[in-house]
């Protein structure tokens, strides 16, 4: 008989922990796990079109480094001379190119920057007065500036492009 009582205590035992309370910590611990995996996807892809976005201006910037440096461009004499009269008064013509880019949301700007036997930097961007806004991309390539029909310093052309 005292067999059978030991089976009815156990029976009747309420001092055991419910199924219920068990799990909550590890379905918590499960649902963070997935909001952490859930969030780094998102951060991953938001990255990667962030990226695809900078390499595409990057690859444009170069496009239009490779039009100005070609030898049709006004400015440009035997492809990477510049001759710095014309390019500063080419204004115009670098603006019907940034109408073009405005339908793709882009803008740029042209920087040539050289320096002097004294060591002063001397820098023109075309068109003037304006401002690169936001994150902008630059390509720069190593041309010969034509200040006078004597002097032809080495010099920079850079591309500043940026979004609208």
């Amino acid at each position: 008989m005292q067999q059978s009582r030991r089976s009815r205590k156990f029976l009747h035992n309420e001092h055991a922990i419910s199924e219920e309370f068990t799990t909550l910590p590890a379905l918590s611990v499960v649902m963070i796990g997935f909001t952490l995996f859930i969030v780094l996807l998102a951060n991953t892809y938001s990255a990667y079109h962030m990226r695809m976005d900078q390499l595409e201006k990057y690859q444009t910037a170069d496009l239009l480094a490779t039009k100005i440096l070609d030898p049709s461009c006004p400015f440009a004499i035997y492809g990477r001379i510049i001759e710095l009269d014309t390019f500063l008064y080419c204004g115009d013509d670098i603006n019907e190119t940034r109408k073009d880019y405005w339908l793709s949301d882009l803008d740029f700007l042209v920087r040539i920057s050289w320096e002097d036997e004294t060591g002063f930097t001397h820098t023109y961007d075309m068109p003037k007065g304006v401002n690169p806004l936001g994150d902008r991309i630059a390509v720069s390539h190593d041309v010969s500036i034509q200040t006078n029909p004597a002097e032809r310093p080495t010099g920079k052309l850079t591309i500043l492009i940026w979004s609208v």
